[in-house]
């Protein structure tokens, strides 16, 4: 396995360098910003590169948080901890003990302890202590069952389509394809109010982290007596939102790319949007138990089958069958741990993409 090793150096110097030879001496590849500074990219791409390419982050918290770049205005472990988050690979976080942290590391440490979904997290007060620990972790990591199992949806799940709500993107137009997915805990009990109303204040935060939100979109929240939700307020493409209900069930959903002609759609890009969404859905989820998750196309007059890379290049394209909008939603058909959820993201996703193109193609 690649392990990528992120933290601040400042007063974890002794720590860093530790690391690589028991990484090596288990048998795995270790990378660290060290290894990345010769490359012919900036060193900050080449570590978001090299977290791209891990099969496991490991993060250490010290006292620092680090200088923050301009263009984002967070610290490189940051970005790095975020795109290991949306690439859905194992986390590791070690805390060093014994310190008092920046307030923007503590800001840090928090927003990590919330979503723990997913990560291995210890503290450890020596580099001895640190070594015997990210061995224990490394050893879990290996040990997890190469297949998630999953199990047959005994009886319908009620799915709130986002169409039948009326939560869909304001004021999007006909061009518009809107991919929505849902994970929805089976025979788990209802939400406290409370714990729904503290949920709200993490679907801003928890939507600019993964992306669904960019720093230039403005963001409105909303609640009702069973629902909560962020979305975009911007009129142009590429707007999304999330919305956690009281019967555990969240639901992400983003605008596809699209040009003057509508989108394009494919099975690989399909599963990478369904994927991103997925574990946006899963860092959000507040029970614990079995899952279900599904998605859905709204509208989809003016998709078309192909390579999306032609977004933009082409000159015509064929229009759907489904008249003047038309939706595909896809029934739940299987069940598995939510738990397990995290690791089994992206064959959930292809899955899904396989089918909402199968309908598609029949109706066309």
């Amino acid at each position: 396995m690649v392990v990528f090793i992120s933290s601040v150096r400042k007063g974890l110097e002794v720590e860093r360098d530790a690391l690589p030879g028991l990484i090596s001496a288990l048998g795995h590849d270790p990378r660290r910003f060290e290894d990345f500074t010769a490359r012919p990219v900036p060193p900050r791409q080449a570590c978001l590169d090299g977290v791209s390419a891990a099969d496991v982050y490991l993060m250490l918290l010290g006292e620092r948080y680090g200088e923050r770049t301009p263009d984002t205005g967070l610290a490189p472990t940051e970005e790095e901890f975020n795109a290991a988050e949306r690439k859905g690979i194992p986390i590791i976080v070690m805390r060093k003990a014994g310190i008092t942290m920046e307030p923007d590391q503590a800001s840090l440490a928090k927003r990590i302890e919330e979503y723990d979904t997913g990560r291995f997290r210890a503290s450890f007060d020596s580099p001895t202590d640190l070594l015997t620990k990210v061995a224990a972790a490394l050893r879990e990591v290996e040990k997890e069952p190469a297949q998630v199992i999953v199990r047959a949806v005994g009886q319908p799940v009620s799915v709130a389509w986002l169409g039948e709500t009326g939560q869909l993107l304001p004021g999007r137009g006909a061009l518009a394809t809107t991919l929505e997915v849902h994970v929805i805990p089976i025979g788990a009990s209802r939400l406290l109010a409370s714990a729904l109303e503290e949920g709200r204040g993490r679907l801003i935060a928890a939507g600019r982290h993964s992306l669904l939100f960019t720093d230039e979109q403005a963001v409105t929240t909303g609640a009702d007596a069973e629902t909560v939700w962020a979305s975009t307020s911007s009129r142009s493409a590429g707007g999304g939102g999330i919305r956690i209900a009281r019967s555990g069930a969240v639901a992400v959903w983003r605008e596809l790319q699209r040009d003057s002609l509508g989108t394009i759609l494919s099975v690989q890009s399909l599963t990478d949007a369904i994927l991103e969404q997925v574990r946006l859905a899963n860092g959000l989820l507040l029970p614990a138990g079995d899952v279900t998750v599904t998605a859905a196309l709204d509208p989809v007059a003016m998709a078309t089958e192909g390579d999306p890379s032609q977004l933009g290049r082409r000159s015509s394209a064929t229009i759907s069958r489904f008249g003047t909008g038309g939706s595909i939603r896809l029934p739940p058909e299987v069940l598995m741990a939510s738990s397990e959820l995290q690791r089994g993201a992206k064959d959930v996703a292809r899955e899904l993409a396989i089918r909402l193109l199968h309908v598609f193609r029949a109706s066309n």
